[in-house]
């Protein structure tokens, strides 16, 4: 059928209950989602993990790859993503991890990256993607508001890594 069926022993220790999550953390989880689907087939397969992992700087574990999807059993539609999630959601990378990821292309410690060089690089290196495919994961990010006309458009990542790790519940909540 290609959806994901959360196995019972996994269903009997959910810490948050899909229906419990608020509209904001659903719309979060959406926007994630999308980012790892990278093929926008409503699906996260394997080589979108793979391709998410590396568009944030990280060289992919294939162990850690293979353990996900052997969780997952299959590919994970949004709705099997979602209680997968909240299932999960402590142990998401926490921000500092994402915007050490994020910094490596941030020359001058501004908090901002030139979208035309993660452009460059999402395009060029690593699990190459098409143009359209950089587009459509960074179509979420928070862009920087330009000094002057003459700047390029620039990725505030610090505000991106903050929404990509929105969805981890905080300590004290």
């Amino acid at each position: 059928s290609g959806h994901y069926t959360l196995p019972e022993e996994m269903r009997a220790d959910d810490n948050v209950a899909p229906h419990e999550l608020d509209i904001a953390k659903l719309a979060e989880l959406k926007e994630v989602f999308s980012l790892f689907d990278t093929d926008c087939d409503g699906l996260i397969s394997k080589d979108d993990l793979r391709f998410t992992y590396t568009a944030l700087g990280n060289e992919p574990n294939e162990q850690l790859l293979e353990q996900m999807m052997q969780e997952a059993k299959e590919p994970l539609d949004y709705e099997a993503f979602v209680r997968l999630m909240s299932r999960r959601t402590q142990e998401l990378d926490p921000e500092d991890v994402l915007l050490e990821a994020w910094s490596k292309w941030d020359d001058h410690g501004t908090g901002k990256i030139d979208e035309r060089k993660i452009y460059e690089e999402l395009t060029n290196y690593g699990d190459k993607m098409t143009l359209n495919e950089a587009k459509e994961a960074l179509s979420h990010a928070p862009m920087a508001k330009p000094k002057s006309l003459e700047k390029p458009p620039m990725i505030d990542y610090p505000a991106f890594c903050r929404m990509l790790s929105g969805m981890r519940k905080r300590k004290g909540e």
